[in-house]
C-alpha cells in the first residue's frame, strides 16, 4: 500500500525511449493505475497533518453541512452529537437505558433527561425562568422569588408517598368569616406540620385570625401552659374557665 504520492513523480513513464506504441501505452495505462490508487489512498487516510494552518482555517469556514460525531464503547456506552443549521444536539445513553439530552437553538436549552437526575447547578445561577412543560409552576431566578400557578406536591423520596404540599382554591364561602379566594399549606398520609422558627414567629390577619383544633388548642409561653378544650380552658392542666351552660 502506498504511503505517498512520491512514486507518481519516480514512476512517471519515458515515452522517449525506444519501443512500440503498445508498449508506451501500456507504460501509461500501468502509471494511471498506480497513480488511482495512490489517490485513492491519500484520500481515504488525510489527517489534520496533511493539511496547513492556513488551510485548516479556510476549511473551518467553508464547512457547512450538517455535521454527526458517535462514539460508543464495547460495552455499548453510546455519545451522540449533531450540529445543524440553527441547533446543536448532544445525547449520552448508557447500558440501564438511562438516556440524557442537551438541545440548542435560538429560541433557548432544552435538557432532558429519562431515568437519571437533572441537575443545575453553580454558584451564580440567577438569570431567567424556569417553567414546567404544563405551564403550572414558575420559578424567577432573578428576583429569588418562587410563582406557583397551580399546586406544588411534595412526596417522600424512599417511599413515593404523598408528604404534603401547596394549593389554592376559589371555593371559600365568601362570608366575613371565610373569605372566598384561599391558599392552603397541608400535609398528607398522617404526616404533622410545624413551623419553626429562629427568631420571632407571627401569624398576622388583616379581618380574622381563626384556629381550630379537633380537640383542643394549646398554647405555651415559657413554662405556662394554656390549654382551649371543648371542656373549658386550663393553665398547666388546672380549669380556669368552665364553657357556659347550655
Amino acid at each position: 500500500m502506498p504511503g505517498n504520492l512520491l512514486t507518481a513523480d519516480t514512476g512517471f513513464p519515458d515515452l522517449k525511449g525506444e519501443g512500440s506504441v503498445k508498449e508506451k501505452l501500456d507504460a501509461v495505462a500501468g502509471y494511471l493505475y498506480t497513480l488511482l490508487e495512490q489517490l485513492r489512498y491519500t484520500l481515504n487516510n488525510l489527517g489534520e497533518e496533511n493539511f496547513n494552518g492556513a488551510e485548516l482555517d479556510h476549511l473551518g469556514k467553508v464547512l457547512t453541512g450538517p455535521l454527526r460525531l458517535r462514539v460508543e464503547n464495547a460495552e455499548g456506552e453510546l455519545f451522540t452529537l449533531t450540529a445543524d443549521t440553527g441547533k446543536l444536539t448532544s445525547q449520552v445513553r448508557d447500558l440501564n437505558g438511562r438516556v440524557s439530552g442537551v438541545e440548542q437553538d435560538v429560541n433557548g436549552l432544552n435538557v432532558q433527561t429519562e431515568g437519571g437526575v437533572t441537575y443545575i447547578t453553580g454558584e451564580h445561577v440567577k438569570t431567567g425562568s424556569i417553567v414546567s412543560q404544563n405551564g403550572l409552576s414558575e420559578i424567577d431566578l432573578n428576583t429569588g422569588m418562587a410563582r406557583l400557578s397551580g399546586s406544588y406536591q411534595m412526596h417522600n423520596p424512599e417511599t413515593g408517598e404523598a408528604v404534603g404540599g401547596i394549593c389554592y382554591d376559589t371555593n371559600g364561602a365568601g362570608t366575613p368569616t371565610e373569605t372566598k379566594n384561599r391558599m392552603f399549606l397541608y400535609t398528607d398520609n398522617g404526616y404533622g406540620m410545624k413551623l419553626r422558627s429562629s427568631g420571632n414567629l407571627s401569624l398576622e390577619g388583616e379581618e380574622l385570625v381563626y384556629v381550630e383544633g379537633g380537640r383542643s388548642v394549646v398554647l405555651t409561653a415559657g413554662k405556662v401552659r394554656w390549654r382551649f378544650g371543648a371542656d373549658g380552658i386550663y393553665c398547666n392542666d388546672v380549669k380556669v374557665i368552665s364553657p357556659p351552660a347550655g
